[in-house]
């Protein structure tokens, strides 16, 4: 998902380029378990999850909370 997912291309691309921004190495220079570890990733983390709204609630109990019941 977060190298290699062709869906999040786009997203991946910032991603990538915020963890080299704050850590000088891009995705080829970093294992997965090794960006979560590292806390000036974070950021970067967090945008890229929101912008492909991996974890969002779906279904209608979330749908519900959205349109203010429940």
């Amino acid at each position: 998902m977060f190298k290699h997912c062709r869906k999040w291309k786009r997203q991946q691309k910032v991603l990538w380029a915020e963890v080299r921004k704050e850590t000088g190495k891009g995705k080829d220079c970093h294992a997965i378990r090794d960006l979560f570890a590292d806390e000036r990733c974070t950021g970067a983390i967090l945008g890229f999850l929101r912008t492909t709204e991996v974890g969002s609630r779906v279904g209608p109990r979330a749908k519900a909370t959205v349109a203010g019941v429940g």
